[in-house]
């Protein structure tokens, strides 16, 4: 049980960073299939999810550091 509680906790803490992984797994498998359906190279489809997850991960960025800024400002009313 203590184990599962720790487990639990690692995970909420790393809560964005789990989210980017799954999204940018989803992204590769995706656009494999898409073009893959489409009769065109489900390598390129991969590679193109890659490139869009490289142009967009500051926003990803942006969204951890304005959830422990949240965090932060909690704990400064609490105080």
């Amino acid at each position: 049980m203590n184990m599962i509680r720790i487990m639990l906790q690692d995970i909420r803490r790393n809560l964005t960073f789990l989210c980017f992984c799954i999204s940018l797994l989803c992204g590769v498998i995706s656009g494999a299939f898409t073009f893959a359906y489409l009769g065109l190279d489900p390598v390129l489809g991969s590679a193109i999810a890659i490139v869009a997850f490289a142009i967009g991960h500051p926003l990803w960025l942006w969204a951890a550091s304005a959830r422990g800024r949240a965090k932060e400002d909690e704990r400064e009313w609490e105080a």
